[in-house]
């Protein structure tokens, strides 16, 4: 593939391995996506989001403005199943996924590379197998403000995993069968307000730096950076458990 390396003595260089045509993909499913119930035109579908899997990373998902995700490899091949189907809009368009809420945000597992999470503009969540084409698990999550924004898996805990809504709030939720994996175990407020006026948090990253806090003997706990709307950043610290 093409070089994207940066000058010579760099210390970084990054190598195209694949490109993915998403005016191909947007092409194939013309039928599907374009002509509404009526007859009449949709929008043409766009890409949302995007997550590599932890295995190596030859595992690759796109997201949809359709509630699809298509899955790639590295190598270039189509791996299957090749796309997930959202059950949000079963049975509509020939299968389900067709017209469902868009896709903003995807997770792979770092403890399970099979295992991934995608959340919808409508606040739903969905985990999905990567052998399976639809979701072994879903949560309607209600929130506030209806969007999901983005889905970050726990990095201590591979049963747990965090949800940002698009009004700041962040929820701790548990996979796994049982009434109590479909409310959120725990739910804060990571709004940030300045001079009278609060900034929705637009991103989260995760760290764990375990074997550091073990050296130092302090108990574990996990630091979450949010960034905000104005610019600004901030650390909280979650407590692993």
């Amino acid at each position: 593939g093409a070089d994207l390396g940066l000058r010579i003595g760099s210390r970084f260089k990054m190598v195209k391995t694949n490109v993915i045509d998403f005016a191909e993909l947007a092409s194939a499913n013309a039928t599907a996506n374009d002509v509404d119930g009526d007859g009449g035109e949709r929008s043409m579908m766009g890409i949302t989001s995007f997550a590599a899997s932890s295995d190596e990373l030859t595992t690759l998902a796109v997201g949809t403005s359709r509630g699809l995700v298509y899955k790639f490899n590295r190598f270039g091949t189509t791996p299957k199943p090749p796309r997930y189907f959202s059950p949000l809009a079963a049975g509509r368009g020939g299968g389900g996924g067709i017209g469902a809420s868009p896709v903003l945000g995807l997770a792979f597992s770092p403890h399970d590379p099979a295992a991934l999470l995608t959340c919808h503009a409508d606040g739903t969540i969905c985990l999905y197998r990567t052998s399976q084409p639809s979701p072994v698990q879903k949560w309607v999550t209600g929130a506030g403000s209806g969007a999901i924004v983005q889905v970050m898996w726990s990095p201590s805990d591979p049963t747990a995993f965090f949800a940002l809504d698009g009004s700041s709030q962040l929820s701790r939720w548990r996979v796994g069968e049982g009434a109590s994996s479909f409310v959120p175990e725990e739910t804060h407020h990571l709004g940030l307000t300045t001079g009278g006026v609060t900034h929705p948090a637009t991103s989260l990253s995760v760290n764990y730096p375990q074997e550091a806090q073990a050296r130092e003997g302090k108990g574990q706990q996990i630091f979450l950076s949010a960034a905000y709307a104005n610019g600004e950043a901030a650390v909280f610290i979650v407590n692993d458990s």
